[in-house]
């Protein structure tokens, strides 16, 4: 006699959504490759991820960020919010600044975009 298999118990992961801004011309924005690292975190952190929003930015701007939000003077590499709500998914906000990737990445001899993907 045919026995059938155990049943097998399917997690359905709710949908991650990964919005991707850029207003900087100095990096260009592999917008796949984002999420895909994005997605590649959530994993191997266990974490549930309900949504990123991540905006690449320009010195400039990232530097009145930094002011406005931590009171420090000039531009930093990436600044980073949760904005979750108790009971719910990891809900997070970057923002990442291409040109201190661009600089950094010449500093260590690697690529803009692998700095900036160390950001992420």
């Amino acid at each position: 006699m045919r026995q059938n298999p155990p049943t097998a118990t399917r997690t359905i992961r709710k949908m991650l959504t990964v919005n991707i801004s850029s207003s900087q011309t100095a990096l260009r924005t592999p917008r796949k490759k984002i999420t895909a690292m994005v997605e590649f975190v959530a994993r191997v952190e266990a974490t549930h991820l309900e949504e990123v929003d991540i905006a690449i930015v320009a010195s400039r701007r990232m530097a009145a960020l930094n002011r406005h939000y931590l009171q420090h003077a000039g531009a930093t590499d990436v600044l980073s919010f949760d904005l979750s709500i108790p009971g719910g998914g990891l809900v997070a906000q970057l923002i990442v600044c291409a040109d201190v990737a661009v600089g950094e990445g010449r500093s260590r001899r690697i690529g803009p975009q692998r700095e900036s993907m160390l950001y992420i």
